[in-house]
């Protein structure tokens, strides 16, 4: 059944021209989003580091709050 909805949304995603995930994440980095890998996720699907995008750092969920609560976010509402 899987296999079958996989096949289902790959069709609509290329029926609504939805960009690829590589696309997505090109235009991000060119935006200035800055990317950062999750040390927990890294480590328990035993992620390789050198696989991961270059310049992309691999941070502790500690290290990931002292940096985002410095953050601001805009929300934009219609």
């Amino acid at each position: 059944m899987s296999t079958i909805a996989t096949g289902m949304m790959k069709k609509k995603i290329t029926k609504a021209n939805i960009p690829s995930l590589a696309e997505l994440q090109e235009v991000a980095q060119l935006e200035g989003v800055e990317l950062i890998a999750c040390k927990m996720t890294v480590d328990m699907m035993e992620i390789d580091e050198d696989k991961l995008i270059d310049d992309v750092p691999v941070w502790s969920a500690e290290d990931f709050l002292k940096y985002a609560r410095h953050c601001k976010i805009c929300l934009f509402t219609s």
